[in-house]
Formats: structure tokens, sequence, C-alpha cells
């Protein structure tokens, strides 16, 4: 949630929730992600998907290049990809930062959000679930907002 505006918004609302491939709402699928997931797990996972990619090309590469064998290339590098994220994941620095980048994630928004402050709270979702949020909030000047998932802010009437 980025506030953009001229002043504070207040009162903000923030509804996070998911939905199907069709579009219809899931009960109990949408959770703030703080305490839910480990960021140290989903790094480990995509550094682990990634360097086996790249050592299963950089194998092909040097296999293409080398058809004899000569340097000794293991046709399956990709599988020390898991081996060598693993090492890195043990590396002090690397893991205390990802500790703290966890600590510092928030389950909520605030109700204020001051004019150019920005304020991120990862939520996760089960299976192929999409995301999405509603938000109301006050403007500056007390007027009531809307804005559903995808359009555009819009004014509350008082009979809503």
């Amino acid at each position: 949630m980025n506030n953009a505006s001229s002043g504070p918004i207040t009162d903000l609302e923030v509804d996070v929730y998911a939905v199907d491939g069709d579009g219809n709402r899931l009960e109990d699928a949408c959770h703030p992600a703080k305490g839910k997931i480990s960021m140290q797990g989903i790094f480990r996972e995509l550094l682990s998907g990634g360097m086996s990619g790249t050592l299963d090309a950089i194998g092909s590469q040097a296999n293409s290049m080398d058809p004899r064998g000569m340097f000794g290339v293991p046709a399956n590098l990709g599988s020390y990809g898991g081996m060598l994220s693993g090492q890195m994941m043990n590396t002090p620095g690397l893991s205390a930062l990802l500790q703290n980048f966890q600590q510092q994630m928030v389950d909520k928004y605030p109700q204020v959000i001051s004019r150019d402050q920005s304020v991120e709270v990862a939520y996760s979702a089960s299976g192929t679930a999409k995301v999405r949020v509603d938000l109301q909030f006050a403007d500056d000047m007390g007027n009531l907002w809307r804005r559903r998932h995808g359009q555009q802010p819009e004014p509350v009437m008082e009979s809503d």
C-alpha cells in the first residue's frame, strides 16, 4: 500500500482474500505470511532450482563442446544444485539477512499511512489461489474512499 496523496490516509480497512481460477472467493485460503512461511525455505527452493538449471546448462554446453568426454563433466551436473544452495544458505551473512527480513515482516496494515509512506504486508495463499485486495480509507478531508481489486478508488456514498 503506497500513499501517494498530498496528506495522510486514515481509517484504513484492508480486506485481503483469495479467489480460485473462476474468480470465486475462497474462505480461509489467504493469511498473513509472517509466521506462516519461511523466508529461508523459499530462498533455498528458488536458489536450488536456479542452481540446478544453470549447472545443467553448463554441463550440456561443456559436453557439446567436448563430445569425447575428455574433460569429464557429468551429464547431470544440475544434481549438485541442492548441495551448492545448501552451502550458500549456511553462510552466516545470508542466514542472518534472511532471519532479519523475516523478523521485519508485519502481519497487518496500520490504520493511518502518512503522505508518501508505503506499507507492505506479505500474504500466502493455498494452492493455485490468487490473492486479491480491497481497501477502504478516509482522505485528509475525512472523505471515505473504496478501491476494489484492480479498480480505481471511488467515493463511498453514505447509503453504501
